[in-house]
């Protein structure tokens, strides 16, 4: 992934855009690929669909809106997309959603609040498997919104979201509060088959 690393994502053009198309979208910065977060997990940046890593370069770039609402079926690669942006931002956070709850209720308080506060530092961070659930209960309720409450208030709305549901369906499990933080910015939907699928 190194070696390719400057043409396929470092390389962005701002060519035609301008301060004002710029304000108030953040620029994520970039430094040389490493696998800090889940690095048993495969992925190369050169994999990831030619489509997607347009947006990506947009949105790195300030020219396009954070935050990232990535769907698709199962196995198109969000994943594995989402964690080659996590190897080559400066500080990167990655959460699954039923481990994000998992972690709410096994510690204390004060880790909760330590580890939410580390969320909205890191320059991205990537909350996962959204809408897995045909419902949402309390608890996963107040993660997600804890969650996008950090990175809207303190991180520049820099995030990425990833869901097998369309934004209608995702719209149609949380409030528009949610729906606001999650939804508010560029939409990208992966597909392709499941690549994890048997030949």
């Amino acid at each position: 992934m190194g070696a390719q690393f400057d043409e396929i994502l470092r390389h962005v053009s701002t060519s035609g855009t301008t301060s004002e198309e710029a304000a108030g979208r953040r620029v994520l910065p970039l430094r040389e690929p490493v696998r800090r977060i889940l690095p048993e997990v495969d992925r190369r940046l050169e994999l990831v669909d030619s489509g997607l890593l347009d947006v990506f370069r947009a949105l790195v770039s300030g020219r396009a809106p954070w935050p990232l609402y990535l769907f698709g079926l199962t196995g198109a690669g969000k994943t594995m997309a989402a964690l080659c942006l996590c190897d080559v931002a400066q500080t990167a956070a990655y959460w699954a959603v039923e481990e994000l709850c998992d972690f709410v209720m096994r510690e204390n308080p004060a880790e909760v609040q330590g580890e939410f506060q580390q969320i909205a530092e890191k320059g991205l961070a990537v909350l996962d498997e959204l809408g897995q659930r045909a419902t949402v209960g309390d608890l996963r309720y107040s993660a997600v919104k804890k969650f996008a409450d950090a990175r809207e208030l303190h991180a520049g709305r820099v995030a990425v979201y990833i869901s097998n549901l369309a934004p209608k369906a995702f719209a149609g499990l949380y409030d528009d509060r949610i729906c606001s933080r999650v939804l508010g910015g560029t939409r990208y939907e992966l597909k392709g088959r499941d690549r994890r699928a048997v030949r």
